[in-house]
């Protein structure tokens, strides 16, 4: 911890002990509140996300990078929906789905997406 504090005169000390307090404090608070949540999460890897045919826009999903939807061209509107119902054929990363409400109810109904999943397409 010296390391830290070599050169700091004691009030340049507390300041930067108060201010590491703080950072501790926001993240445990940010770590309780989210703990607080009666949501149930859920991952939806390639067998999920295969029952679903790719739309760009999609609430669930979004072609990878290296796809290049939505590069402007001559026809902007072909290319944004080029791979449309193409077939999913990897998912780089799953998509995060929270189920249920803030009260703890309605799981089978409501539901929110916290990360789209990323896939790859067949061209």
């Amino acid at each position: 911890m010296t390391l830290l504090r070599i050169g700091m005169t004691p009030s340049e000390e507390k300041k930067r002990t108060v201010s590491l307090e703080s950072v501790f404090l926001r993240a445990l608070d940010m770590s309780a509140r989210l703990w607080k949540q009666p949501t149930i999460l859920r991952c939806n890897y390639f067998r999920d996300l295969l029952q679903h045919p790719f739309k760009n826009g999609s609430e669930l999903v979004e072609a990878h990078p290296l796809h290049q939807l939505g590069v402007r061209g001559e026809d902007e509107d072909h290319e944004i929906t080029r791979l449309d119902d193409h077939r999913i054929m990897m998912v780089f990363s799953p998509a995060i789905i929270a189920l249920g409400n803030s009260d703890g109810e309605n799981y089978n109904t409501q539901h929110r997406v916290w990360a789209k999943g990323v896939v790859w397409l067949e061209e």
